[in-house]
């Protein structure tokens, strides 16, 4: 009786232990077919642009790394009437306040904020150049022309340079230089004569 129940549960447990093994099996078989499916990339196929431009470029210009692009130009939205005002200031080098204060910048009402400011280096090495234009009665027109003289850096020009004439007696004189440094020797004067006009000479290094 031992033997024939012993044979029983041997082959039971044997049935039970092939079934458990297939299981296995058919569960392995769908993990690695999960874990090794292929990935799947998804482009964009239309574009809808809430604020702005295409500038250039379309929809296709995003499937490749490359220089193509897909360009779009922002715009403003929304405009704003809040004012926004400076709350304090820096002054650098030797810029300094004359009058006025942050509070005068609110309102456009004339009442400015004035600073003054000095050239913050000098050179001890490399020499200033000027130029001064004048009325004199020296020269062939006298005082029909005006004249000029020129600083080298350590003197002036020995001799006076006589302008064309004005064809009146020149009354005032005024001077300006190219603030540019690359073309400093560019220069003009400009008279007022007797008869009322003006006359303006050019020099751009020259002629």
């Amino acid at each position: 009786m031992r033997s024939i129940f012993g044979r029983a549960s041997a082959s039971c447990w044997a049935q039970l232990l092939l079934l458990h093994i297939l299981i296995a099996i058919s569960y392995s078989s769908l993990f690695a077919g999960t874990v090794q499916a292929g990935t799947t990339t998804y482009f964009p196929s239309s574009s809808n642009i809430l604020t702005g431009s295409l500038v250039s470029g379309d929809v296709t210009s995003l499937v490749n790394v490359d220089a193509n692009y897909y360009i779009v130009g922002s715009a403003s939205s929304a405009t704003t009437t809040v004012p926004y005002n400076p709350t304090g200031y820096n002054l650098l080098g030797s810029t300094f306040l004359v009058s006025g204060s942050v509070s005068d910048l609110v309102s456009n009402n004339g009442v400015y904020m004035t600073f003054r400011s000095y050239a913050s280096q000098t050179s001890t090495t490399s020499a200033s150049r000027a130029f001064v234009g004048y009325r004199s009665n020296t020269g062939t027109f006298g005082l029909v022309s005006p004249k000029t003289r020129s600083w080298s850096g350590t003197a002036w020009d020995v001799t006076e340079t006589e302008l064309p004439t004005a064809d009146n007696p020149v009354r005032w004189v005024r001077v300006a230089h190219c603030p540019l440094m690359s073309r400093y020797y560019e220069k003009v004067i400009v008279t007022l004569s007797d008869d009322g006009y003006l006359d303006a000479y050019v020099w751009i290094g020259s002629t």
